[in-house]
């Protein structure tokens, strides 16, 4: 027999996301479950998961007086905010005591979330949570530093089932072009945004979106507001119009900006959402052949921002799901003198030994292959470095027989004052081979000399291998 809960409680999480456990939220969302989860307790702008994941409600925590708890994350991904230090709660022993964290405001507002479906019984999961955050008090004049960061604001019980006339008109999808249809969004560029949006809750009339930006860097808009006329409830309108914007000048590498689209109506105030681009980024997806990878421009494979990975595609073969968590560069001449860019001791972050002033550049076709990526970089500003410089070329060819896999040379230059008698250099992968790498075995080839990574469970899963190629098996 099978069993669904309206609401679900996550009062746990981590900066890292999970295939499978994305899998099985979206499996409980379908049946129709709203899902509550905690944006975690590490004082940091950063996305938590599951709360990070779309159609959750994120809940960050706030202090008595609606300011940012000290320890509670924000970011663009949190819903709401609700109270979340010195909460009451049962501990072992059949005891009980205060208690803070995000873990304690997600109940509170789990709490909310369950007398807004017995009053309004109908609703779906979504109502449920729009319905929240429409009912929110906002909090960011409390909290300006943090404004578009703790959510719509901090939950109201009262206002949430006291209000039957709640309007929420969300972003359900976009698309995006710029001038020369590459996908980079490049300094002077225009870029279009095509947007589509659904009315969640109360009908709405003559509603409206503005598009703004409250980045260091703005954006030159030439289309900022697009008319969305009347909409009834579940009703889906995409604007004839697209917003359009100029790229700035001055805009750095990796500069993440969010878009705002602000939605009112003849009533006032109906949604807003945050959108994050990414402008001139130093990562550049390669996928000339069965293979979809994407580098970075100071070594790193899969993705350009670990652990979030939401820059980049990671490694795909085929039509499979992201195969790699991590892959990294590094670079050793002692066990106690490494420069790379994977994971340090904190899993939560990577090193950071590399560096550059260029962006991984793509040559299609290239002078020995289908496609080829180039990167330079070097850990001379790094103060434990070893001074090398490296000159990073990628191969992806397309022909038969050579379609599944890609060849990575690194030409490393000892720019140092000192002399080497060794030099280590290797690759670190994380492979996730199956839904968050589990079942999978690492083994080695001994006749062709390479390691590879398989699912023992799952024998539909491609495998993924890698090897030691001298320079006469690449030119």
């Amino acid at each position: 027999m099978l069993f669904r809960s309206d609401i679900i409680n996550c009062s746990w999480g981590s900066s890292s996301k999970s295939e499978a456990e994305h899998e099985i939220l979206n499996a409980a969302i379908s049946f129709g479950s709203a899902i509550v989860a905690a944006a975690g307790n590490d004082n940091m702008n950063t996305s938590y998961y599951p709360a990070g994941y779309k159609g959750v409600m994120s809940v960050a925590a706030v202090d008595t007086s609606d300011t940012k708890a000290y320890f509670s994350n924000y970011n663009r991904t949190v819903d709401v905010s609700s109270p979340g230090t010195e909460i009451l709660s049962t501990v072992p022993d059949s005891t009980y005591s205060y208690m803070d964290g995000t873990s304690m405001a997600t109940p509170i507002a789990a709490g909310v979330a369950s007398m807004v479906k017995l009053m309004f019984p109908n609703y779906n999961y979504l109502q449920i949570i729009e319905h929240i955050k429409a009912t929110a008090i906002s909090i960011d004049a409390k909290n300006p530093q943090y404004s578009g960061n703790l959510g719509t604001g901090r939950v109201d019980a009262y206002a949430a089932v006291s209000n039957e006339d709640v309007r929420s008109v969300t972003l359900n999808n976009y698309s995006y072009t710029d001038t020369n249809n590459d996908g980079v969004l490049d300094i002077g560029e225009t870029i279009e945004i095509s947007c589509e949006f659904l009315n969640v809750l109360k009908p709405v009339k003559n509603a409206r979106v503005k598009a703004r930006s409250m980045s260091l860097f703005k954006p030159q808009f030439i289309v900022s507001e697009v008319e969305l006329g009347d909409l009834q409830t579940n009703d889906l309108k995409i604007p004839k119009d697209k917003f359009s914007f100029v790229v700035p000048e001055n805009i750095p590498i990796d500069y993440t900006m969010d878009i705002e689209f602000f939605v009112t109506d003849d009533n006032g105030f109906c949604g807003r959402e945050l959108v994050p681009f990414v402008f001139r980024p130093s990562y550049r997806t390669m996928d000339a052949n069965n293979i979809s990878v994407t580098f970075n421009s100071i070594g790193n494979i899969g993705f350009n921002d670990y652990s979030n990975n939401e820059q980049g595609k990671g490694f795909i073969y085929g039509n499979s799901q992201n195969l790699l968590f991590e892959g990294a560069l590094m670079i050793g001449v002692s066990p106690y003198k490494i420069s790379n860019v994977a994971r340090g001791s904190n899993q939560s972050y990577k090193d950071l030994s590399f560096s550059t002033d260029n962006i991984f550049i793509l040559k299609n076709p290239g002078n020995e292959a289908e496609l080829e990526g180039m990167a330079n970089f070097n850990d001379l500003s790094f103060l434990d470095g070893i001074g090398v410089d490296i000159k990073q070329t990628v191969y992806q060819f397309n022909e038969d027989g050579k379609k599944d896999f890609i060849i990575c040379v690194y030409d490393i230059h000892n720019k140092s004052d000192n002399d080497f008698d060794s030099l280590f250099v290797g690759l670190f992968f994380d492979w996730d081979i199956g839904p968050s790498g589990a079942n999978n075995q690492a083994n080695f080839d001994d006749e062709y000399y390479f390691g590879y990574v398989q699912n023992v469970q799952i024998d539909t899963i491609p495998l993924a291998g890698v090897k030691m190629l001298d320079r006469k098996s690449v030119v």
